[in-house]
């Protein structure tokens, strides 16, 4: 008779064991949605880094170069110019700190408000497209750091069900960093598929504008397919301390091993979230009730997360409790 150990090992992952323990988990430790509040009420009360002067600049250069007969008018030109200056009025550049694919989830950073049940907001215009990359690329950094922490605390619970500080501490540095790692990793990889893509795509809009739309929406579901095995890509750094190409390999290997539970479960998942999401963005963003929303986007994402580690560790250890089986096919025996 095999141990209980032997027996969890054994059960295959359960999506409704995943989402009840991870609801559970943050249910009990719901400090742990003090992240995405916090950065959800920074996006909404806090200055904004605006770009509505560079816009401004922009346009200008263009009308010149356009009435000089330099380059032709362009799309760019025929649009309102209202809908730019309300598009670069709406972007903030403190967005970048919802770093992806490891960041602290945030409601404001998808809906960039503009206003506040107080009034505007302070504005802080950035003129220059050089401090716009170095500021972005600075946030963004600083949100995959923050963004490590709150992942590692999130797995942390998830597992052990407490924090265990000291380890903590000396986790966050090698976890900023296989974060930072696995980012620069799958943004060459989407880059290497993207690219090519986008210019043969091109070429056969030129030839056909129907051909052009098919040749995308095939690129889409291939791109779906080939990011697919790699969603779990960040769990094993925060799981199992692996560095971000081990992490990869391991996501690779647990997508594989269980793809339709894995399909069904980010699925559910992405439905729970999504029409969630739209319940919380039911309030205006003058309105005090928007507060309530984003607790709820709070508490939702950050459960959602705790049970994809809850999952992922499921799924892992069925693999290797599986691949152990196939390796030694005499223990069955005993």
């Amino acid at each position: 008779m095999g141990s209980s150990r032997d027996q969890v090992l054994n059960t295959p992952p359960s999506l409704i064991v995943a989402l009840t323990t991870g609801f559970e988990v943050i249910a009990n430790h719901i400090s742990l949605i003090l992240f995405p509040i916090v950065l959800d009420f920074v996006l909404w009360w806090g200055p904004r880094l605006n770009l509505e002067r560079l816009v401004y600049v922009f346009l200008e250069d263009l009308r010149f170069l356009v009435a000089s007969g330099m380059v032709e008018a362009a799309d760019l030109m025929q649009m309102d110019q209202e809908v730019w200056f309300e598009l670069a009025r709406r972007v903030n550049l403190l967005a970048a700190l919802r770093a992806i694919p490891i960041g602290v989830p945030s409601m404001m950073a998808g809906r960039l408000p503009i206003e506040t049940p107080w009034g505007d907001p302070s504005y802080l215009e950035i003129s220059s497209l050089v401090s716009v990359v170095v500021l972005w690329a600075v946030l963004f950094l600083l949100g995959l750091w923050i963004g490590a922490l709150y992942f590692g605390l999130v797995a942390m619970v998830s597992v052990d069900g407490k924090f265990d500080w000291q380890q903590i501490t000396q986790a966050w540095p090698r976890w900023g960093m296989q974060s930072v790692l696995l980012t620069a990793i799958l943004l060459i990889f989407l880059l290497a598929v993207t690219l090519p893509a986008s210019f043969t795509i091109g070429l056969m809009g030129l030839l056909s504008i129907q051909i052009g739309q098919l040749a995308f929406l095939l690129f889409g579901g291939v791109l779906v397919w080939l990011l697919f095995p790699l969603l779990l890509s960040p769990h094993g750094i925060f799981l199992y301390g692996r560095n971000a190409l081990a992490s990869i390999r391991d996501s690779l290997g647990v997508t594989r091993f269980t793809s339709l539970r894995t399909m069904l479960f980010f699925l559910v998942v992405f439905v729970l979230w999504q029409g969630l999401n739209r319940v919380w963005n039911i309030p205006d963003e003058t309105s005090m009730w928007t507060i309530v929303g984003i607790a709820g986007h709070a508490f939702i994402s950050t459960s959602l997360l705790a049970a994809s580690f809850v999952y992922y560790k499921q799924s892992y250890d069925w693999m290797q409790s599986a691949l152990s089986r196939l390796t030694k096919p005499n223990s069955i025996k005993e």
